[in-house]
């Protein structure tokens, strides 16, 4: 591979060598402890032009202990893509993708490739203008904000790094002038849109945009967020931000409708949509497979579809306070329920597979379907009531045959309080840790 010279006019390098380049040297490091010392030895966090690659090189130089037994990386690859993503943030899919790329086979071109290249950033540091301009590229596979100092790259932040928009991503300022100085942008597809910094002498963002009809999903969603005056803070307005999404917490804001858009965070694990007036949830809400917590307490819901049963990570569902009739058949295939909520409906019965296959230990019901929870208190994984919000009584046949603790903290509002009367049957944590302290300090004793 030829390095340019920064005063060059050939273009010899691309981004996507450059790329490679890293994958090549970090999938070197974990052929041998012995390789990984020597690339240490040579390079830093900083030589790496990707925030990807140099959050994996982080982790990896921080927690070498725990990768490397003698000579050998001994780490699964699930156990490192999932100690990278809770420590670098960086997914686990993209992890593995990055490690099943080939091992370097020339290490000291490619290192000498990563510091030529890096000594053009330093370089670039050293002028007085330092103009700095962010480049965004995006198409319906992916989204990368390219950082120029003084008309060199010095970081490129993406999601999806082995899907870089090959014609859009260059390592010199000039050359991203220059290809949009040669193309007819509307016949060809692109939009491109341009902010100009404070004091209106330079460009400080150019955003290019291919594929729009694919990408009309952000637009739609951020018209969506503005008509309910969602602060960016809850709802940012950048594709990569709600991609990133994970949290969404969007309680009393007097939302009418989900777009259909929603299924296009694809990162979100928790979403409440509680006290608004939704009459209906779309079926692309339940293509969102990484959802573990769906809240949709107080709406004017009346159905839930069958569709339900694809969110097979789902461990909290509040459907209460809405004027549902009946639970889909296909909740019998989320058996990685642990709360279901479910009080102040109109549900005249729970399935009694879905209790069988599942460990609750959050149950939040209408006094009436008690007396058949009650068949199969066995399979659920709860030892305490709360009546305050009941119109049973600790003396009521029902609640002295559940052999049940009774617990009397207040655990639902004023306002929630209706004429059906609602129980909770919950597991008590605590109670639960003491117990198992007993278990073991009995066990201790009885060992001398």
């Amino acid at each position: 591979m030829e390095l340019v010279e920064t005063s060059g006019s050939d273009r010899d390098i691309t981004i996507m060598e450059i790329r490679d380049t890293e994958q090549r040297v970090l999938n070197y490091m974990l052929l041998s402890a012995s390789n990984f010392d020597d690339i240490v030895a040579q390079l830093q966090e900083t030589h790496f032009l990707f925030t990807i690659h140099k959050r994996i090189f982080r982790q990896l130089v921080l927690n070498k202990d725990l990768f490397f037994q003698d000579n050998t990386f001994t780490t699964s690859m699930d156990f490192f893509t999932s100690f990278i993503w809770n420590h670098a943030r960086v997914k686990e899919a993209t992890t593995k993708e990055i490690l099943s790329q080939k091992a370097s086979t020339d290490i000291k071109n490619d290192l000498k490739t990563m510091q030529t290249l890096y000594a053009q950033r330093a370089m670039s540091l050293l002028s007085e203008e330092n103009n700095i301009v962010t480049v965004i590229t995006e198409d319906k596979n992916s989204y990368t904000e390219s950082h120029f100092l003084n008309g060199v790259v010095i970081e490129i932040v993406t999601r999806r790094i082995m899907l870089l928009p090959k014609e859009l991503l260059f390592y010199y300022y000039e050359d991203v002038l220059n290809f949009l100085s040669g193309k007819d942008l509307e016949s060809e597809g692109f939009e491109v849109k341009v902010a100009f910094n404070d004091n209106k002498d330079g460009v400080k963002l150019i955003h290019i945009k291919t594929d729009l009809s694919e990408l009309q999903w952000v637009d739609n969603l951020c018209a969506w967020a503005d008509k309910y005056g969602l602060d960016e803070k809850i709802f940012p307005r950048t594709r990569q931000q709600l991609e990133d999404l994970q949290v969404l917490l969007l309680i009393d804001k007097g939302i009418e409708e989900i777009p259909k858009e929603i299924s296009k965070l694809e990162g979100m694990k928790i979403l409440y949509l509680c006290n608004n007036n939704i009459k209906i949830v779309p079926d692309e809400l339940y293509s969102m497979h990484s959802l573990t917590d769906l809240c949709l307490h107080n709406n004017q819901i009346t159905t839930i579809s069958e569709k339900i049963g694809n969110l097979a990570n789902l461990t909290l569902l509040s459907i209460s306070n809405n004027n549902i009739e009946e639970l889909p058949k296909s909740i019998v295939q989320l058996k990685k329920m642990k709360s279901l909520q479910i009080e102040n409906t109109q549900v005249k019965n729970i399935p009694s597979k879905f209790i069988k296959n599942t460990r609750l230990d959050q149950l939040y019901i209408n006094d009436e379907l008690l007396p058949d929870i009650a068949k199969y208190i066995d399979y659920v994984d709860v030892d305490t009531i709360n009546l305050t919000a009941s119109h049973l009584k600790e003396s009521s046949k029902i609640i002295q045959s559940l052999n049940l603790k009774i617990d009397d903290s207040v655990w639902m509002e004023e306002k929630d309080i209706r004429d059906k009367g609602c129980v909770l049957l919950k597991k008590d944590r605590l109670a639960a840790v003491v117990e198992i302290a007993k278990k073991l300090m009995e066990e201790k004793l009885q060992r001398g």
